[in-house]
Order: C-alpha cells, then sequence, then structure tokens
C-alpha cells in the first residue's frame, strides 16, 4: 500500500499551495485487480479507499477540502462468474454505486438491488406531485447535486428541488409555499451551506413553516447541529452515508 499512502501524502501537500481545495481522484488501480481475479486484493484496496476518505473529511484540517473519489469498475464483468460472487464485498466499500447508465445501485452485505435488475412501472410507486411532497436539497458540492437529483429521480421523486446555498434554500421555501400551501416540505441540509450558516437557515425554514423535516449531513459530529434547537421530525446524517439510510427517512415523511 506505500504507493498508495504516499498518493495521498502528494495529494495534502498540493492542497497547500492551491487556492482550490476540489479534487476528483478517479482510482481505478482497484478495477483492473478485479479484472485480473486479484479479488481480495481488489476488496482491500476499495475498503483502504474508503477509509481515508472518511478519515480525510472528518479531519479537522480539512474542514474546506471537497474530496470526491470516483472508482470505476468494468460493467459487464459484475454480473458474471466469478466476477458475481465478489462485487457486493467491492460496492460494500462505497458511499453510493451507480452504473453506466447513470442508475443508481443499492448494496448491503445480504443485499444487492440494481435498478437494472427490477422491472420498472410506468408511473412511480410514489408520487410526489399527488403526495404535495416537496424535496429540497441544500448542497454546496456540484458532485453531489448531480448525485442527489440524479438518484431522487430515479426513485420516482418528481418534486426536487437542489440548490447551492441558503439564501436559495429559503427563497424556494418562499416559492412552494406560494404555489402549493400546506405542502409538505422536506429540506435536506448540509452543514457547508454558503453565504449563510446552516443552523440560521434551518431556523428560518422552522419559523416560517413549523413541522418542517430537516435532514442535516455533515461531514463533522461536532458542527453544532445536535447542539441547536431542531424539531422532532430532525435527523443528522454523517458523511459518507449510504443513500440506503437515506431512503427511508423520505419514505417514512411521505407516508405521515
Amino acid at each position: 500500500m506505500t504507493p498508495f499512502e504516499e498518493l495521498v501524502t502528494h495529494i495534502k501537500q498540493e492542497l497547500e499551495h492551491r487556492n482550490s481545495k476540489s479534487v476528483l481522484i478517479v482510482a481505478d488501480c482497484a478495477d483492473n485487480l478485479f479484472q485480473n481475479q486479484y479479488f481480495n486484493q481488489s476488496e482491500l484496496l476499495e475498503s483502504w479507499w474508503h477509509r481515508v476518505y472518511k478519515e480525510w473529511m472528518q479531519h479537522e484540517d480539512q474542514e474546506q477540502d471537497h474530496i470526491t473519489i470516483i472508482c470505476p469498475h468494468l460493467d459487464s464483468l459484475l454480473y458474471k462468474q466469478p466476477f458475481d460472487q465478489h462485487k457486493c464485498k467491492i460496492f460494500d466499500n462505497h458511499s453510493v454505486t451507480i452504473d453506466i447508465e447513470g442508475r443508481t445501485i443499492m448494496t448491503s452485505s445480504t443485499l444487492l438491488q440494481s435498478i437494472e435488475k427490477q422491472p420498472q412501472p410506468a408511473e412511480p410507486t410514489i408520487s410526489l406531485m399527488e403526495s404535495q411532497t416537496y424535496i429540497l436539497v441544500a448542497e454546496p458540492e456540484p458532485d453531489l447535486q448531480y448525485i442527489y437529483n440524479m438518484w431522487l429521480r430515479s426513485k420516482g421523486f418528481k418534486n426536487t428541488l437542489i440548490t447551492d446555498s441558503g439564501r436559495k434554500c429559503l427563497e424556494e421555501i418562499n416559492k412552494i409555499e406560494n404555489l402549493s400551501q400546506g405542502s409538505n416540505i422536506i429540506v435536506i441540509l448540509d452543514s457547508r451551506i454558503k453565504d449563510i450558516p446552516f443552523v440560521q437557515v434551518a431556523q428560518q425554514i422552522l419559523n416560517r413553516k413549523p413541522g418542517t423535516q430537516i435532514i442535516f449531513t455533515t461531514t463533522q459530529p461536532g458542527d453544532g447541529v445536535k447542539s441547536m434547537s431542531i424539531n422532532n421530525n430532525s435527523k443528522i446524517l454523517l458523511k459518507p452515508f449510504r443513500f440506503s439510510e437515506l431512503l427511508p427517512l423520505l419514505g417514512n415523511s411521505i407516508g405521515n
């Protein structure tokens, strides 16, 4: 693992001299190992990347860094023997997995659910237009904005709005209220939102519309989310998290 440890050190040194703190890493070595049936080594490397990413994002000195790690795998191999016997272990080391068509693959240690393998209904099982439920995502990172939008729509959530700042988030709340008074709004609010502290954004949302469910996303448990006065509908997701952790929170709210 020495070359990979050296790579991380090099990236940290590079960030110290750069104004931009955004980094995109395409880590394809594990795929080469996987294709050549070095399954244990591939899993070890994927697990290492997951650990490094998690430690990196939670480190206090990396508060302003935005790291994205993409681990590509040859899609055509994943459902062939003997590769299909090992794919779940590989996928379990990732926060979210998408196929080459942009469709989300949800994974766990015991179950692999692929949208590609499931029959698609003519209409989504859950229609947010019918239920008048809106999902508003306030996330500063463009890569995560794209993934949120793609994943939510793949799950049938039609009334989805993506913003990158606190001001825009509050503006969208007002627009929804003016368009459909009494509608249900679920807010996914990141702690690194731009221009307005996320705590103030949450407080203004609750002042305008008490009872709104707010799902906080954060890389730092000490961001102040737990210490603020929030309602019983609020939840906290520590990044990196699996989208399978987010889905039940949305589903429970839709059913209420």
